[in-house]
């Protein structure tokens, strides 16, 4: 049976212990330099957090720039996708294209409907009042 979790967390602990070492050499190097230029210690201590600080930032960015892209991206496919033409000919009198807030004679009779006027689909009139109220 292999280890391959175990190879892979002692390839990890290598990795870290290079990186750190790594970064202690680089930040004793920046010690040195700032007191060998008279500088105070603290000032050779700054640069290799800055540094990682710096690179954090940066992959912090990338992912968002790049979330962004991807986000933008999805809507623009929704939108193609769900992309309807509403462009009717005007010499067409075919009522099953009707869509929309429009006065029409539908099954309430001639009045303000909104929504399809397709059989199977849901319209409602939105005039209706009493007509026991209207005494011109």
């Amino acid at each position: 049976m292999k280890h391959t979790a175990y190879e892979r967390g002692a390839q990890a602990a290598g990795l870290f212990k290079k990186l750190t070492k790594t970064m202690r050499l680089s930040n004793d190097a920046c010690i040195s330099w700032a007191q060998k230029n008279g500088l105070p210690k603290i000032l050779g201590r700054l640069p290799v957090p800055i540094a990682i600080f710096c690179l954090l930032i940066t992959a912090l960015l990338c992912g968002v720039v790049i979330g962004s892209i991807i986000v933008v991206a999805a809507m623009f496919f929704y939108m193609l996708c769900n992309i309807t033409f509403s462009g009717q000919n005007d010499d067409s009198s075919d009522p099953s294209s009707s869509y929309g807030t429009e006065w029409r004679d539908g099954y309430e009779g001639s009045g303000l409907y909104t929504g399809s006027s397709r059989a199977g689909s849901t319209s409602c009139r939105v005039d209706n009042y009493d007509d026991e109220d209207d005494e011109y």
